[in-house]
């Protein structure tokens, strides 16, 4: 769903810093919440991995081609308004 939402803003031309986009990305860390909690730079650098490794960029990609590079940027404007360099 996550995924769809992020196709959706990106084929209607919403920029990775709107509201729905930004949305999209905070549902995005909850989910990764769930197996783990990242600080900034961690999330950060999961982002800049879903387009550095082709396995990842295939699969965001997969139905909607840029998707990965669209949900790393909407990533790090997210962290950087929502999260801080160090844990606690």
């Amino acid at each position: 769903a996550i995924n769809r939402e992020l196709a959706a803003c990106l084929q209607t031309g919403l920029k990775p810093g709107s509201s729905r986009a930004q949305d999209a990305v905070a549902r995005h860390y909850r989910w990764v919440c769930a197996s783990w909690t990242p600080n900034r730079p961690a999330y950060l650098a999961l982002g800049a991995m879903y387009v550095q490794d082709a396995r990842f960029t295939a699969f965001y990609d997969s139905e909607t081609p840029g998707v990965a590079a669209y949900l790393a940027e909407a990533m790090q404007i997210w962290a950087e308004a929502n999260l801080a360099d160090q844990e606690g």
